[in-house]
């Protein structure tokens, strides 16, 4: 079957003030076609999907071929720069069509089809005439074709014309999305070249490869690549029609068929509809089963998360009314307003940890001074809640008059503080470009501190230097000063520590692992903050936190309190972060009387922190291929999250015991897809794990000093990687090719510090075996 599409070309002779043209003859400016002559062509477009690794032949996609009539029907009586050409194609489409273009030399200055076509068999036109769009002077323009307003570079040679399409530059409307953060987001990259062959003022030969390729940043096996080829050639040259008369091109198209309109060149959007497709309830039906909080832990309820996910996009209105409801700009004033205002105005304890809550997520810049003010006068929960807040905003935020406040915390000059508040506030400074007098203050006072917080600083500025932080070139300097480098400020003893390691380390990223102690002077522990990083380049995404607190517990031991701690409540809890989102912390306990009861019966069972599932990655893209073909790279990464911990105290051993158990399922999927609504092909790739990571810290405070033992242990999980080719006709005919791999990650026990092995070896040091076999 034929489809014509016509194209108004017109010649400009200066498409560039420093242009060079070629010496023609009878034509200055670019291709031109004879009078009366027939230009038989053939003409193909292919794509093809990868990895961007792999042998051709192991790709996917499809081949569309045709014979290609080009005539010259109208030449501009005023001049021979503007022509009307008809280009014939036979596709396979049930209805004969023909597209007019007007292009200038050769720019398409207006594209004719029918009205009321399949959006996908009018983009195949555009592709085929966007490629009749050349010059063959060298230089730098904008031209608009399929691809929308672009820039475009020329390289002319003898017989050949290179043209190279900035497909970054590209301004077309297509819909897609991402996520800001770097570690988590996806690179893509895209190129296109097109070679002209040039006799006699036309073209013999067109050749033209664009590609497409992304990864996702953190996992490099999460990659696909789209190349997409166009050829056009030239067989023979016969008589053709004589040209038409007129003054005007859109004249000369009326009087050949008054159905044809002018159309956009730039490629048009369209939808593939899905057939066979579930509801959203049938859909939620299916899959509500396995997104219960028991089944979290499986990489199951995530795979059915996400596609949940994708199916939300594509339903109506009226289905997800009930599961998503949305707020004007107006998601956002009222927010600030609430927060703010709500932590100015309040008194009551509660409410402002709730606020500080809030504004700890937020991040509102103008919520600083307020953060400052409860952490220098708040008392004990409050102040170290303010704290740990500031803790989480980025260096800019962290001024000179935000660091004076925490340097006053610190060294107390205004009021007694909380040893986790001093700490909390040394460790914002340290991690914000501390100046010299800064770092040697923090120095000079280790050796004035109580015990515990001493060895915790002392560990700290070690961690430093050790794992080579911002801070310890400053560091370093300092120590250079007798006054402060000297071992009597340097031998402290005690049980708290900090420590920093990597989890996995490679040229590009890195994940790591912190995780500090303080315990109080009667050796109970006061805080455990265990933290997972992933940087990326400059980028860094807090993955996870969990901390557990503990004060006012001296009374099971008869112990004296430490300054400043003498009239803290018994309390016990925990509060952790996910990926940047600080949670509801959990209590334990608070109060004596809650404390003993839960002593006294306490089984060790763990208490749940959080169970959930979370859209991690979110990833998609629409693309229009110079061929007329459409694809689409879709990524998107899902997490279950359950984390649970536990205290158990056993007064008989005189040993306490704290586990925090985070259980992570991790599913990454990547699908391109190419569609020309008649056929399909795709390639899905995905990646899973399923994890475990425990933390368990053991005191035993049987002798003096207590015996502390902190061990973390990652569990072995298994992880597998699936791909999924396939080519599909629109009646559902096609081919699949799947692959699975799968190995398991050994599991370990990270590394702590030297101190830390030493104790371990001696709380759990094997037991003498008794030589005795009688009852004396």
């Amino acid at each position: 079957l034929f489809v014509c599409l016509f194209v108004y070309v017109f010649q400009r002779s200066s498409l560039m003030s420093h242009c060079t043209v070629p010496s023609r003859t009878g034509h200055t400016t670019g291709l031109s076609l004879n009078n009366d002559r027939l230009y038989k062509l053939t003409y193909s477009t292919e794509v093809f999907l990868d990895r961007g690794k792999g042998k051709l032949q192991d790709s996917v996609g499809y081949r569309l071929s045709t014979g290609v009539d080009v005539v010259l029907l109208w030449r501009n009586p005023d001049g021979d720069d503007d022509q009307l050409i008809q280009i014939t194609v036979r596709i396979f489409y049930q209805k004969n069509t023909k597209i007019k273009c007007q292009q200038s030399l050769w720019e398409i200055k207006e594209f004719y089809s029918y009205q009321n076509e399949p959006v996908a068999i009018e983009n195949l036109k555009r592709g085929l005439a966007s490629l009749f769009q050349t010059q063959l002077s060298s230089g730098t323009t904008n031209e608009v074709d399929i691809s929308g307003d672009c820039k475009v570079t020329y390289q002319a040679h003898q017989d050949k014309v290179i043209k190279t399409k900035a497909l970054d530059s590209c301004k077309i409307a297509r819909s897609g999305f991402t996520i800001p953060n770097q570690v988590l987001g996806v690179s893509s990259k895209a190129s296109s070249a097109t070679t002209y062959k040039i006799e006699d003022s036309f073209v013999v030969s067109v050749l033209a490869e664009e590609t497409h390729s992304f990864r996702l940043n953190f996992l490099q096996t999460i990659t696909g690549k789209i190349v997409s080829k166009q050829k056009l050639e030239l067989k023979t040259t016969e008589a053709g029609p004589r040209l038409m008369s007129g003054k005007q091109a859109a004249a000369v198209i009326k009087a050949v068929d008054s159905k044809y309109k002018a159309l956009p060149i730039v490629g048009q959007v369209f939808q593939s509809e899905c057939e066979r497709c579930p509801s959203l309830p049938e859909h939620w039906q299916i899959v509500r089963k396995h997104l219960q909080p028991a089944n979290l832990s499986k990489a199951e309820a995530v795979r059915n998360f996400l596609v949940f996910v994708q199916h939300l996009r594509t339903a109506k209105k009226e289905e997800i009314l009930q599961i998503l409801k949305t707020e004007n700009k107006e998601a956002v004033v009222e927010a600030k307003k609430l927060i703010l205002g709500g932590l100015e105005k309040t008194e009551n304890k509660e409410d402002i940890k709730m606020y500080l809550l809030a504004l700890k997520n937020a991040l509102l810049p103008e919520g600083i001074p307020l953060l400052l003010k409860y952490a220098e006068a708040g008392e004990g929960p409050v102040s170290h809640l303010a704290t740990t807040a500031l803790q989480r905003y980025d260096v800019p935020f962290i001024t000179d008059e935000v660091k004076k406040t925490l340097n006053r915390i610190y060294h107390q000059n205004r009021k007694i503080h909380e040893k986790t508040v001093r700490t909390t506030a040394a460790t914002v400074i340290l991690n914000n470009n501390p100046s010299y007098m800064e770092v040697k203050n923090i120095l000079l006072s280790i050796g004035e501190l109580p015990k515990e917080m001493n060895k915790y600083m002392l560990a700290l500025f070690q961690d430093i230097l050790r794992f080579e932080m911002p801070a310890s070139k400053m560091v370093r300097r300092v120590l250079k000063e007798m006054v402060v480098h000297n071992y009597d400020r340097f031998s402290g003893t005690g049980s708290s520590s900090a420590y920093t390691g990597y989890i996995q380390r490679e040229p590009r990223s890195a994940s790591t692992y912190s995780l500090d102690i303080l315990y109080s002077g009667s050796g109970i522990l006061r805080r455990s903050n265990l933290n997972v990083f992933q940087y990326m380049g400059k980028a860094s995404l807090h993955g996870s936190q969990v901390v557990i607190e503990a004060q006012g517990l001296e009374a099971l031991i008869a112990a004296t309190p430490d300054e400043g701690e003498e009239n803290l409540d018994s309390y016990a809890g925990m509060s952790a972060i996910l990926f940047d989102v600080q949670l509801r912390p959990v209590t334990f306990f608070n109060g004596y009387s809650d404390l003993m009861s839960k002593v006294l019966s306490a089984s060790g069972d763990p208490i749940s922190v959080v169970k959930g599932l979370v859209l991690l990655i979110d990833h998609s893209q629409e693309l229009q291929l110079q061929s007329g073909l459409k694809a689409n790279i879709e990524v998107q990464g899902g997490l279950a999250i359950d984390i649970s911990g536990a205290m158990e105290f056993s007064l008989w051993y005189r040993e306490s015991k704290t586990r925090v158990k985070n259980r992570v399922s991790v599913v990454i999927t990547g699908d391109v897809t190419v569609d020309s609504s008649f056929v399909k092909a795709g390639l899905e790739t995905s990646a899973e794990t399923e994890a475990g990571l425990e933390f368990i810290s053991t005191v035993q405070f049987s002798q003096y000093p207590f015996l502390v033992c902190m061990q973390m242990d990652k569990d072995a999980a298994p992880f597998r990687q699936l791909e999924t080719k396939y080519e599909r006709l629109s009646t559902g005919r096609g081919y699949v090719s799947r692959k699975r791999k799968e190995h398991l990650v050994a599991g370990c026990e990270f590394p702590l510090h030297q101190e830390n092995s030493e104790m371990c070896r001696a709380a759990f040091a094997p037991q003498p075996e008794s030589t005795s076999s009688g009852w004396f």
